[in-house]
């Protein structure tokens, strides 16, 4: 639960046979499991919050 790996922050990049590769900043970090799930929800609401305005009346 919460297991932390390096990743995240990173640049995204794909090789000439379209193999993806990420370059990533030193000292980021992945996070796993529950708290992945509960920051990418927190996430997902916000973004839901910016696009909301931007579509106009119900």
């Amino acid at each position: 639960m919460g297991d932390k790996i390096m990743a995240a922050t990173a640049i995204p990049a794909v090789t000439a046979s379209g193999q993806p590769v990420l370059i990533l900043k030193e000292g980021s970090t992945e996070t796993r499991g529950r708290e992945a799930q509960r920051n990418n929800i927190i996430a997902a609401k916000l973004v839901s919050e910016i696009v909301k305005t931007s579509l106009g009346p119900r």
